[in-house]
């Protein structure tokens, strides 16, 4: 039969005064939900992210830009981390 799909995602960004917001540069996908098929392509800067978005299916492509590289928080002092504006959640 046919299933209601999920609703979309929300992308949290935790700030260094430890409040949330949405991020708004996401570029979502039609499709939600662990067997979907959805990808979630994450790029480095809207440049990057204007011609993935382009090219993308927007039937399962999501697009989300990022400023910087991210940090491995695994591998990385808790000095630097605190250091960091801003950790993805």
């Amino acid at each position: 039969g046919l299933h209601k799909p999920l609703p979309a995602p929300t992308v949290f960004l935790l700030n260094v005064n430890r409040s949330y917001t949405t991020n708004s540069k996401l570029e979502d996908c039609r499709r939600h939900g662990p067997h979907s098929g959805a990808e979630l392509f994450l790029v480095e800067g809207d440049s990057a992210a204007n011609s993935v978005i382009a090219a993308r299916d927007k039937l399962f492509q999501a697009v989300l830009p990022m400023q910087g590289k991210p940090l491995n928080v695994g591998k990385t002092s808790a000095r630097r981390l605190a250091e960091n504006n801003a950790v993805f959640l």
